[in-house]
C-alpha cells in the first residue's frame, strides 16, 4: 500500500507518485507561504513506523497488515486535523501532506511557528492508544503493536530545507528504532 495525500487551503490534488515529488510540491508550498506572509514557515517532518511490521504481516496476513496502515493513517490524520485545521490552513497558508509505504509513515507540516515537539507528541500518542492486538502466538512483535517516529523543524526558506527536514525525521527515527523502538525522538544533530 502507498498513498500520498495533501491538505493544504487552495491547493489542487496534485498526482504525486513519489516521495521526492511530495517534497518538491511542499517546498512550493513553502515558497507561497513566504511570499503570501512575508515570512517562511516553519516545516516540520514526522517520521513514524510500526515496529516489526513485517513480522505481523507475515503472521496476521496483508488483509490484517492493510487494516492496520488503515488504522494508523486515520488515527495521523485525525491528531493532523485537530493541531492544523482547515481554518487555520486557509488563514495562514499551513499545510499538511501524509505519504505512506507500507508501515512507513512520512508527515510533512508548514505551520506558522515551530510546535513539532506538540504535534509529534500528539500523532506519536494517538498511535500507541490505537492498541492494535496481535494474536498470533509466534509473530515476533510488541502486544498490542507499538511504533516508533522521529520528528525535526525548521525554517522552510527554499524547498531544500524540506528535503533536510525529512532527512533529518528519518535519523531520527532511525535512531528511536536502533535503540530499541516504542518511542518518540527528535533530531539531534550531535
Amino acid at each position: 500500500m502507498q498513498s500520498i495525500e495533501v491538505r493544504a487551503a487552495g491547493a489542487k490534488q496534485a498526482s504525486l507518485l513519489n516521495r521526492g515529488e511530495l517534497i518538491a510540491f511542499m517546498g512550493a508550498r513553502a515558497l507561497d507561504f513566504g511570499r503570501l506572509k512575508g515570512r517562511e514557515p516553519i516545516a516540520i517532518g514526522i517520521a513514524a513506523n510500526i515496529d516489526r511490521f513485517r513480522s505481523y504481516n507475515d503472521h496476521q496476513g496483508f488483509a490484517r497488515g492493510d487494516q492496520v496502515i488503515a488504522l494508523a493513517k486515520r488515527t495521523i490524520w485525525q491528531t493532523l486535523e485537530e493541531w492544523i485545521p482547515e481554518r487555520l490552513r486557509i488563514a495562514t497558508g499551513a499545510a499538511v501532506a501524509l505519504a505512506i509505504s507500507g508501515g512507513d509513515f512520512l508527515t510533512i507540516a508548514l505551520h506558522p511557528e515551530d510546535c513539532s515537539h506538540d504535534i509529534a507528541r500528539a500523532i506519536f500518542q494517538g498511535l500507541q492508544a490505537t492498541q492494535i492486538s496481535n494474536e498470533h502466538p509466534e509473530a515476533r512483535v510488541n502486544n498490542p503493536l507499538s511504533f516508533s517516529a522521529g520528528y525535526s523543524a525548521g525554517p522552510a526558506p527554499a524547498p531544500d530545507s524540506i528535503a533536510r527536514i525529512v532527512e533529518e525525521a528519518d535519523r531520527a527515527l532511525y535512531r528511536a528504532k536502533s535503540t530499541g523502538g516504542n518511542q518518540l525522538l527528535p533530531f539531534d544533530a550531535e
